[in-house]
């Protein structure tokens, strides 16, 4: 069984398998494999493991054969704050501690044999987070800068199909280039990538809903469908149809979230 939480900021999966080809996640991975080890080619590297947090913007690919528990928290995000980036440190992989396996494993088997609502499936997210160890053995936890914070969530509601920083300076207070210079300090990312991931991420929770692919490529900002598919590829490791067909043709469950402890819409 095949379960999907996706909310802005976050993914919560739980998967028999895993196959993608090399991709850059806007956010942070953790992947843990529930049963065995899985490959991992990440950062010039091909590790053997059994969990892995990756940071943000690192190209990675993957090869899992069992049963695999995936997480994704955009950098922007508090719980990426608190857990995963005292955890990372300057570190572009960091191998978590064991114990999180067990964690792991109560949760994925929790999402397969039941139909958990997004509140749910938030809780076993955070208590997966909290697993995982050494947070904050590192470093504390730093908040966004708030100018930031709220640039983040300004583009995040608007998710432009063409990014104007204009307004964004204004309303900062700062210079354009000081601006660029300290949201790719405090995000990990350009702001131009920032945008394209956001983008990406609102297609694919509105992908198993859409009645057809190009009207939800026009829809959500892109020139056509192959634009779409391209993006996709570029951040998630796959094409839309191969992710239509995963769920298709396997039973699985997807929902698109729209707060952490609100109710689900299944997609």
């Amino acid at each position: 069984m095949r379960s999907a939480y996706l909310w802005p900021g976050h993914v919560l999966l739980a998967v028999p398998s895993l196959f993608n080809a090399p991709h850059r996640h806007l956010g942070a991975s953790v992947l843990i494999g529930v049963d065995a080890p899985f490959r991992l080619d990440v950062a010039g590297r091909s590790l053997r493991c059994r969990a892995a947090v990756v940071a943000p913007d690192v190209e990675q690919s993957l090869h899992a054969e069992g049963p695999l528990l995936a997480l994704q928290v955009d950098p922007d995000q508090p719980a990426y704050r608190q857990h995963l980036a005292p955890l990372l440190g300057a570190d572009r992989v960091v191998l978590p501690d064991p114990d999180c396996i067990d964690i792991a494993r109560r949760c994925f088997d929790f999402l397969s044999l039941r139909a958990s609502g997004c509140a749910e499936a938030d809780r076993l997210l955070q208590e997966t987070l909290l697993g995982l160890g050494l947070g904050g053995a590192r470093s504390a936890a730093r908040p966004l800068d708030p100018r930031i914070d709220a640039i983040a969530g300004r583009l995040r509601e608007a998710r432009p199909a063409r990014l104007d920083p204009s307004p964004l300076v204004s309303a900062s207070g700062l210079s354009h280039s000081r601006l660029m210079h300290l949201f790719k300090d405090e995000i990990g990312v350009s702001m131009r990538r920032f945008v394209a991931g956001i983008r990406v991420q609102h297609a694919l929770m509105r992908l198993r809903a859409a009645r057809n692919l190009t009207h939800l490529a026009h829809e959500t900002g892109f020139y056509d469908l192959a634009h779409l598919s391209q993006a996709c590829r570029a951040h998630a490791g796959t094409t839309l149809s191969g992710l239509l067909e995963q769920f298709a043709h396997q039973p699985g469950r997807v929902f698109a979230c729209v707060e952490p402890h609100e109710d689900c819409v299944r997609a």
